[in-house]
């Protein structure tokens, strides 16, 4: 399992987009994790994709910027040391992903996790 970490410092910033730009345009199930006020690493949200680049990329772009979508202003400010885990890779299929992010995000106890894929679109789409 990869590991994308989150930096606030100008040389991690370059570093993690760097890493991030390397999963443009590919499919699969990637995470969100953090420490709570106990130092406990817990997984607080998972996420299928056809573009998990772009996804980390906004969300950690959000949490720069100060344009926060609610959740993850909860996620970015009530924990510490977020990271993002790569689950699986070049999953092209719909069903499988998901199926692949439910028994993950249930394993894990997702914090943040919905688990409903009703009216569920790809998102990651095309830069």
């Amino acid at each position: 399992m990869s590991e994308i970490v989150i930096g606030f410092g100008e040389k991690k910033k370059v570093k993690t987009f760097l890493k991030m730009k390397k999963l443009n345009r590919t499919s699969g199930v990637w995470s969100i994790w953090g420490s709570n006020e106990n130092d406990r690493r817990i997984c607080l949200d998972v996420h299928q994709t056809i573009n998990i680049g772009k996804e980390m990329k906004w969300i950690w772009k959000r949490s720069l910027d100060g344009k926060r979508v609610r959740k993850y202003q909860h996620i970015f400010s009530g924990y510490k040391e977020i990271i993002f885990k790569v689950v699986a890779l070049n999953i092209e299929n719909l069903e499988e992903r998901q199926q692949i992010e439910t028994d993950y995000a249930c394993k894990n106890n997702a914090l943040y996790w919905n688990g409903s894929f009703e009216g569920v679109e790809d998102v990651g789409g095309s830069e």
